[in-house]
């Protein structure tokens, strides 16, 4: 990597979340009192939301679950082990199920593989046509709302509105998550060169190929196509030392925050297990906001970086 260590570092502050934490830890009215009047009009959607859900349009009913989906770092896996966790997964497709017909758009669901020992249990994925794969893919990246030229931050709120708009089409998701030091080298920096994460998240799904069933990680951000999970992987840690010091892991698609050594609950214990929790889909859609006005002033931003680098302060 090429990248300056001052501007880094400022990169690197860019990437910590805004909203990306629990509604119910947000709604402190004496901290809501601190913020910006912006900030809290923000927070005050979010809080009316908090503690309601909406129920998945595609059930998970082929899904298994043990009595707590991670239990410490069981399934968190390093670089070396993470590839081997779900190979097996995929040999086998389950048969399309139908959705509830009560639900508002009842379909039928695609083909799904259920992939286990994720941090967030068995859960089953969809399987598409690769074609199908290039068309969803083209279109998600075509779309404005997600502003995916703004690299330094959003991902957590890109993956989980992808994560919803596949659910209307009838496609389960999983998500993918990568957490510590990662370097991604792209233009589409602010400086032109490249941008360090502490960790990053981007939507999963099952792809059929003349080699089989495979899994394609769904980034724009990084990618003009969906691509195999290793390579999503290897865009982020470019040698050995970045390998050695990341913890990859799946979870279910109304995962919204990478674990960060924690642990879900169990699904009869955590309300937000199996649906959606509607603050943070709020949450989500105000971070996509920002990072649409962020990509307004973008030209802007680069000119100031290339002034400083070129003035030696960076």
């Amino acid at each position: 990597m090429h990248l300056r260590r001052i501007s880094l570092l400022i990169l690197f502050l860019f990437t910590l979340p805004v909203w990306a934490i629990s509604p119910e830890l947000l709604c402190d009215q004496v901290k809501i009192e601190e913020l910006t009047p912006s900030e809290r009009a923000n927070m005050e959607e979010v809080c009316m939301y908090a503690g309601q859900y909406q129920e998945s349009s595609l059930p998970d009913a082929n899904a298994t679950f043990s009595k707590k989906f991670r239990d410490g770092k069981a399934n968190v896996y390093d670089y070396s082990d993470f590839f081997n966790s779900f190979t097996k997964s995929l040999n086998s497709v389950n048969r399309a199920e139908k959705c509830d017909p009560k639900k508002d758009n009842p379909r039928v669901a695609y083909p799904s593989v259920n992939i286990e020992k994720t941090a967030a249990g068995t859960i089953p994925v969809s399987v598409v046509k690769e074609e199908e794969l290039n068309k969803i893919f083209s279109e998600l990246s075509k779309d404005p709302k997600y502003a995916f030229d703004v690299v330094e931050n959003g991902c957590w709120a890109r993956a989980h509105i992808m994560a919803r708009e596949l659910e209307k089409r009838g496609i389960r998701v999983a998500k993918i998550f990568a957490e510590g030091a990662l370097a991604v080298e792209t233009k589409k920096a602010l400086n032109g060169e490249g941008v360090m994460w502490t960790y990053h998240v981007a939507p999963v799904i099952a792809v059929e190929t003349k080699n089989g069933v495979e899994l394609r990680v769904i980034d724009p951000a990084m990618f003009d196509r969906a691509v195999p999970v290793k390579t999503w992987t290897d865009k982020m840690l470019p040698n050995k030392q970045f390998k050695d010091n990341v913890e990859l892991y799946m979870t279910d698609r109304f995962v919204l925050d990478p674990l960060r050594g924690g642990s879900l609950k169990s699904i009869h214990d955590d309300p937000s297990r199996g649906r959606w929790h509607i603050a943070e889909t709020v949450m989500a859609e105000q971070e996509l906001e920002m990072r649409r006005r962020d990509l307004e002033d973008r030209e802007i931003q680069k000119a100031y970086f290339k002034k400083l680098q070129q003035e030696g302060k960076l």
